[in-house]
């Protein structure tokens, strides 16, 4: 397993030689630093791809399940996570991988509060939570179906 992870930079580069139509067509829909955060999402997946096929930028097509989980082949199996300023991917030859990278803040306390088992994360710190969070939500993307299936997570 390999783990990268990308400050994002402040300003927007042209780097739509790396990017093939039809992902020119879905950063369209965003905007400002939502655009920028998956537009370096993109390259940094096809980083990882290029790294281990030797495969021109605009001849990779990333594919995604159901469950919008990113993928290329059935033999190299990645994740990635957003957080902020930060993209962190994971990839592995052998196995499924899910990864998750949370600026500490108190959105995940409010997922688990939501979720999970009230008096024991009120008694937690922001950082014991986001730990727990991030555990959880790596999971569940290693699985491939993301929150969809986050119903109970006492």
């Amino acid at each position: 397993m390999r783990i990268f992870l990308l400050k994002i930079p402040e300003h927007e580069y042209t780097l739509d030689k790396y990017i093939n139509p039809t992902e020119l067509t879905y950063l369209k829909s965003f905007r400002g630093n939502s655009r920028r955060r998956k537009m370096y999402g993109i390259l940094l997946q096809k980083f990882i791809i290029k790294l281990n096929y030797n495969i021109p930028y605009k001849d990779i097509f990333i594919k995604k399940n159901t469950f919008n989980k990113p993928y290329y082949n059935n033999r190299l199996f990645y994740n990635v996570s957003y957080s902020e300023n930060y993209i962190i991917i994971a990839y592995s030859h052998n196995k499924q991988i899910g990864i998750d990278i949370q600026n500490e803040n108190e959105k995940a306390e409010k997922v688990l509060l939501k979720y999970g088992n009230k008096s024991q994360i009120l008694k937690n710190s922001i950082e014991e939570n986001i730990t727990i969070w991030t555990k959880i939500e790596s999971y569940l993307k290693m699985i491939g179906c993301g929150l969809t299936k986050l119903d109970n997570i006492k």
